[in-house]
């Protein structure tokens, strides 16, 4: 049966679900969604949804004086874990899935921005969502300062040469992808006025620089993204 409704957890109003959303809503799917950083609450039962999706954010998880929000949304985590909800983290959701398994999360070596190639690993090519596309490298958006080790009994699935971790699958419910599969141009435009500073921090890296690497990889990513979107979710329904 195909999933019917899903939870977006937001933890700022530029971060959504983007091509992850879109995806869900070409087939029908009912998406709530949760503003964290607008007061919104958690729902108690995650099993209420047939799928959880975890965005990214600009803070780091441990931030709890600053975003007092965070550890409850570590609990409502746990909860999904125990419940065996399918979930998917990105960039933060990606860290907070990993925090909420037991490892450590801790500042990377050097901000990793913009769009790159990632290696997919052996496991990869043995996921059976990801083997027809982890056979080639797939150049993605980065934009995170912070990494994780890899929990125990978790697959690694996808590599950079800054940053081991850049997803991975927990049993057979939970991807986590530190780079960012769902992003658009229009969120690109966004972020490049909500996160500047970030882009300030690297070398040679601009927004204008930033918009020609997206019109030259962009269509390859989105294509992709969506063609996994589609055997993920399927495999779930």
């Amino acid at each position: 049966m195909p999933i019917r409704n899903a939870l977006i957890i937001k933890h700022v109003p530029h971060e959504g679900g983007g091509t992850l959303e879109e995806y869900l809503k070409n087939q029908s799917v009912t998406i709530d969604c949760c503003e964290l950083s607008q007061g919104q609450v958690l729902p108690k039962d995650p099993s209420a949804y047939e799928l959880i999706l975890i965005m990214g954010g600009p803070m780091n998880v441990d931030e709890h004086q600053k975003y007092p929000f965070l550890p409850l949304e570590k609990a409502f985590i746990q909860r999904t874990l125990k419940s065996q909800v399918p979930m998917v983290g990105i960039c933060l959701g990606a860290q907070l899935i990993a925090q909420a398994l037991g490892t450590r999360v801790y500042r990377g070596p050097q901000k990793e921005i913009g769009w790159k190639p990632i290696a997919w690993t052996q496991d990869a090519q043995e996921d059976e969502v990801l083997k027809p596309f982890a056979k080639t490298p797939l150049t993605v958006l980065h934009w995170h300062g912070d990494t994780f080790d890899l929990p125990k009994k978790a697959r690694r699935l996808a590599s950079t040469d800054l940053y081991e971790n850049q997803a991975f699958r927990f049993g057979e419910r939970v991807y986590a992808f530190q780079f960012h599969i769902e992003t658009t141009p229009a969120m690109l435009k966004v972020w490049f006025k909500e996160d500047l500073e970030d882009l300030k921090s690297v070398p040679h890296l601009t927004p204008a620089s930033i918009e020609e690497d997206t019109q030259r990889y962009y269509p390859q990513l989105e294509k992709e993204a969506f063609a996994i979107y589609e055997k993920l979710f399927n495999r779930w329904g």
